[in-house]
């Protein structure tokens, strides 16, 4: 066994959250891969057994039993292991693997276990497979799951064909955990302290409202497949503005709660994966953390003003990217206000361009997957654009102690009604860009349209007296949870 040492900075975040509730999935990753035509099971068996000799994040083994936690390298790789599942004798066999799979995201990993993931080969037909993949978050993150599927799909591809498998080697994550560690003692994590430090000496008020006492406890998703005009509708805002699609997302969201609330200063969460040079963007394993983005609603701001200022910001915040957020949330002393994190809605952006089909015919299609158990916020915006040959999607996942489906469905209609708005608004007003659907402003002006004739030779008084001796016990007014009739109302009165 190899000499112990002490985690990247992104895996002690994973770590030392998964302390505060050990049984929770929030820290499972991944998602599968739909292959559709000719398959074949041996080869692709044969790429996944050899994952470990080529990424070395497989080869980690943790040791939690100190104060510190710590890994070593495996002195041998070891196969990867994948299990096979046939449910291609079910009524309805799809359906029923993703419940089953949805069901294994909500199981959690226990970090004393060595195997630290979980990969299942499910038949849905016998020309369709689908490839599962749970993996925790201590072993590598949602880019690093990119890297490892691109991988895998190219080397089945080659041995497919007769072809060698490719023998570049890979990066090393330990070397990255080196890096890593080595900043936490830097001056620049000492500079990133004070910016970040400076930037929160005022931490804005929650946006959502807690409804614990209505609901009950656990989590929800509602995904959207965004139709092909509106992903063109975006690419060409993105080259009008230089901004990118998280950057619209706060945009919305800022004009959103700014007409909503009593706010004027918000703050999102924004994943970043952290991966700043070339041989980063190749290596297997966890970097990602979370930028918060800090921002005010003016609402005489042009809205091309609004997107480049969050722009410039998180050009800005970018810089200082590698601190990592429980330390903020630390020396803000966050706790002591009963709150966890300086925000309570992420937007994340994932593009993570993958093939859709292989020169042999193979048709290929990813799906990312989460845990409903366990989330990181009361609302997360993902939207999981893997390639222009693939449907650009958005994943929204909520808790029920905020939220129900019918209120999340509503919140989204309403954020994309939004965006939808933005490239004929850039010129715009921000105050003069709608929040509401056509349809909602239709049953509002409805639901207002009170005007009735008014009887000139009668008084107020005259027509309550009226009502009073038409419905004396019926409810005429509620004020903080209590109640008159007509009758108890015309007596006080």
């Amino acid at each position: 066994m190899n000499s112990k040492e002490k985690l990247h900075l992104a895996q002690q975040e994973v770590y030392y959250g998964q302390l505060t509730n050990p049984q929770s999935p929030i820290y499972n990753i991944g998602g599968y891969t739909i292959f559709k035509g000719t398959f074949n099971v041996p080869i692709f068996k044969k790429v996944i057994e050899g994952l470990s000799k080529v990424f070395d994040a497989f080869n980690i083994r943790f040791d939690f039993s100190e104060n510190e936690p710590s890994y070593y390298l495996k002195d041998r790789p070891e196969s990867v292991l994948i299990n096979e599942l046939d449910f291609s004798l079910n009524i309805d066999p799809r359906k029923f693997a993703e419940e089953w799979m949805q069901n294994q995201f909500n199981i959690a990993f226990d970090l004393h276990k060595e195997k630290l993931y979980r990969y299942t080969l499910i038949k849905i037909t016998e020309d369709e497979y689908w490839w599962f993949v749970c993996f925790h978050h201590l072993i590598a993150d949602g880019f690093g799951f990119a890297i490892k599927v691109n991988y895998v799909i190219d080397q089945y591809e080659k041995l497919f064909e007769g072809s060698k498998t490719s023998t570049i080697p890979y990066p090393s994550y330990t070397d990255a955990i080196s890096r890593s560690v080595a900043y936490l003692e830097s001056e620049y994590y000492q500079k990133d302290a004070i910016y970040w430090k400076e930037k929160y000496n005022f931490i804005p008020k929650p946006v959502l409202e807690y409804k614990k006492l209505k609901r009950k406890e656990g989590g929800g998703r509602f995904s959207v497949l965004i139709p092909e005009s509106d992903r063109k509708l975006f690419n060409v805002l993105s080259q009008q503005t230089k901004a990118n699609l998280s950057q619209f997302t706060v945009a919305a969201l800022l004009l959103y709660f700014g007409k909503t609330t009593d706010q004027e200063i918000f703050s999102f969460g924004v994943p970043v994966h952290n991966r700043g040079s070339r041989e980063d963007r190749k290596t297997l394993g966890m970097f990602s953390g979370i930028l918060p983005y800090k921002g005010k609603y003016i609402e005489s701001q042009t809205l091309s003003s609004v997107i480049s200022d969050i722009r410039q910001t998180q050009r800005n915040d970018y810089r200082h990217r590698l601190y990592p957020i429980s330390h903020l949330n630390r020396s803000l002393n966050l706790l002591s206000e009963n709150r966890f994190q300086v925000f309570d809605v992420m937007v994340n952006y994932e593009p993570l361009p993958f093939p859709k089909s292989l020169s042999s015919g193979l048709h290929l299609e990813i799906k990312h997957l989460t845990s409903t158990l366990g989330l990181h916020s009361p609302l997360s915006i993902r939207w999981c654009d893997y390639g222009q040959d693939s449907p650009l999607e958005l994943n929204v996942d909520y808790q029920l102690e905020y939220f129900d489906e019918i209120e999340i469905e509503t919140l989204v209609k309403r954020l994309l009604f939004i965006l939808k708005q933005f490239e004929f608004s850039l010129d715009k007003a921000i105050k003069d860009i709608s929040i509401l659907p056509k349809e909602e402003t239709k049953l509002l002006e409805d639901f207002n349209a009170t005007e009735v004739d008014y009887p000139k030779e009668k008084t107020i008084v005259d027509l309550f007296l009226e009502q009073v001796s038409k419905t004396p016990e019926a409810i005429a007014v509620v004020f903080e949870g209590e109640e008159l009739s007509y009758k108890e109302l015309d007596n006080r009165s």
